[in-house]
């Protein structure tokens, strides 16, 4: 997750994505039902106009990206994976 490792100093994203990340592994190995996975953008080009200045220095990915890294998430065979997008 790049805001994990790279993280944002207008927000406390880097906690929340390292509880994301370690949520997803240990989850992955929990449950035996389901999948679980989680798709990590960083800021969509289509909302720089809005959210720009929280991401100074990062790379924006299109929205399609995204779409198409939920996609793999639901749709593939991963589990306890970070998917992610724009990196």
């Amino acid at each position: 997750m790049k805001l994990l490792t790279v993280p944002n100093w207008r927000g406390r994203s880097a906690t929340v994505n390292a509880g994301l990340d370690a949520f997803v592994k240990s989850a992955s190995l929990e449950y035996k039902n389901f999948r679980v996975n989680i798709v990590s953008p960083t800021v969509v080009t289509q909302a720089l106009e809005k959210y720009g200045p929280f991401f100074t220095g990062f790379e924006s990915v299109d929205v399609s990206v995204v779409a198409n890294a939920y996609l793999k998430a639901i749709a593939g065979i991963s589990n306890g994976q970070v998917i992610k997008a724009g990196f």
